[in-house]
This record gives structure tokens, C-alpha cells and sequence, in this order.
């Protein structure tokens, strides 16, 4: 789950980032389980009134939330995992690194963002050809910079991200360009193991997140 996580990063970036956060429902054979809690929290300076429009709260630098996703995979890796965590990241660094060929979804989905992905330089470098002409399906996506992150991460662990090099790169680029996410967020932020909701449905078991 981990390792697949890491690569949805890669190809399918818009249900899978380092960037985003969710949960993880753990149930073992014997019926335990555990909800692993990587939600993406707000930033320390977020109150009322923060957002001019509903626009800045959804796009840019003032709607990013502190990202949940590495701990949360780091926890579900240090409490289940069995492989080493180097090489659960590996293959997708090695996608980030090499490439891979564009879907037909990443074309169509690609096409509808460009007004919303072509004012940023990098997201424009890497999947609009530098300007507003979406990648077309078949054509190798490369991201060599999220492979040197992941390669970080497989170092240095989970806790990278939130104190590492890439912890100061992000805190950087927020301050640079208006965002409220701060080196203090990113070091305070914990994945949590929680206890699942549990209830019943015509009699048969729900385990869920609040």
C-alpha cells in the first residue's frame, strides 16, 4: 500500500501526493485494526478571514494545508511494513527519475487545469510544455526533481519532509511567494494511529474514519 501510494505520487498526481494527506485503514486477520490519520492540517497562521476571495482558497500559495501524506506512510510502514522503507520507494523514484508515458486521463484532466497550472513555472516546465500546451498521451512525463525528494525521503527517513532539506526548500518557497505554511508547521505535524469508528449495518461491521 505504501509503495503504491509513492508511485500514485508519480503518475496519478491528482489522487496521490506527497502534497495531500487522507487516511489508512489498518484491519488485521484476526479483526484488529487501526485508522492511520495523515489528514492535511492548517498552517499555525490560518484564521478567519484569511482568504480574500473563495479563488485564493482553493488555488495558489495561501490554500496549501501542511501535507500529511509521508508521515501517514511512514507510520503505516514502521507499524506493518516487513520490507525495507528504501526499497518501498524505490520504484517511484525510478518512475520519477526515467518517466513514463502519459494516459489518456492525464491528457484530458491536463487539458482542464491549464488555467489553473500554466502561472506556475514548474508545473507549466513539467506537464505543459512550458507554456499551455498540455502533454498528450504517449509522451514520457519526467519529474527528476520529485525523484531527488523521494530519494531524500529514502535516506533519511519520513521525518525528512517535515525537518529535512525538503522541509526547508518548502518553508522557502512559502515565504517567497505568500504562503502560510512555516518551518514550525511542517516540524509540529504527526500522523496519528487512532482507533477506528465502528458501527453496524444490517448486521454487518463498518469500520470507518470520523
Amino acid at each position: 500500500a505504501v509503495a503504491v501510494a509513492f508511485a500514485l505520487a508519480v503518475v496519478h498526481p491528482e489522487a496521490g501526493n506527497l502534497g495531500g494527506g487522507g487516511y489508512l485503514l489498518v484491519r488485521m486477520a484476526d479483526g484488529r485494526a487501526k485508522l492511520i490519520d495523515y489528514g492535511a492540517r492548517a498552517p499555525m497562521a490560518a484564521k478567519e478571514g484569511i482568504f480574500p476571495t473563495p479563488q485564493d482558497a482553493q488555488v495558489g500559495y495561501k490554500s496549501i494545508a501542511v501535507p500529511g501524506a509521508p508521515a501517514g506512510m511512514a507510520m503505516a510502514h514502521q507499524l506493518y511494513g516487513k520490507l525495507p522503507w528504501k526499497t518501498v520507494l524505490e520504484p517511484a523514484r525510478r518512475l520519477a527519475k526515467d518517466g513514463f508515458p502519459a494516459s489518456q486521463r492525464m491528457e484530458l484532466i491536463l487539458k482542464l487545469q491549464v488555467p489553473v497550472m500554466k502561472p506556475y513555472a514548474d508545473s507549466a516546465r513539467i506537464f505543459l510544455h512550458g507554456a499551455d500546451q498540455p502533454l498528450k498521451q504517449g509522451e514520457i512525463v519526467k519529474q527528476p526533481e520529485l525523484a531527488t525528494t523521494i530519494a531524500r525521503l529514502q535516506k533519511h527517513g519520513g521525518r525528512e519532509f517535515y525537518e529535512g532539506e525538503t522541509a526547508r526548500r518548502i518553508a522557502a518557497d512559502m515565504a517567497a511567494n505568500g504562503g502560510f505554511v512555516t518551518a514550525a508547521d511542517l516540524k509540529d505535524y504527526k500522523a496519528i494511529a487512532r482507533d477506528p469508528l465502528t458501527t453496524t449495518y444490517r448486521g454487518f461491521p463498518i469500520l470507518t474514519s470520523a
